[in-house]
């Protein structure tokens, strides 16, 4: 209920490989107030990772969310999130700013 009642959320998918086509997702992060984050742990391993949740499970309750383009959506390098969400069958919509693409503008004249 908190995502669809934020203005505006921050999104981060967390993977195990930089391609966007063999990405596996491990977690997902969320962020609607400034200093306040949830992380949903997905497919951690190891003796210290923490219980994770169904992968499927969680994305069938996300995916109404994350394909509704009132609700509004910001990340970084968001192409690559909506690539791994594409391969699970998420259209992401919302986005009104990635900031990879606004540092490419705005430091523009950098090398």
């Amino acid at each position: 209920a908190r995502l669809w009642a934020a203005p505006l959320c921050a999104l981060d998918t967390e993977t195990d490989s930089l391609d966007p086509m063999a990405a596996r997702i491990v977690g997902i992060s969320f962020a609607d107030t400034p200093g306040e984050a949830a992380y949903i742990p997905l497919a951690h391993s190891g003796p210290d990772a923490p219980v994770q949740l169904p992968l499927d499970e969680v994305l069938a309750r996300l995916k109404p969310w994350l394909e509704d383009e009132g609700a509004k959506k910001i990340g970084q390098n968001l192409k690559y999130d909506r690539h791994v969400l594409l391969n699970h069958g998420i259209q992401l919509a919302g986005v009104q700013h990635d900031t990879l693409l606004q540092s490419y503008v705005l430091e523009a004249h950098r090398t």
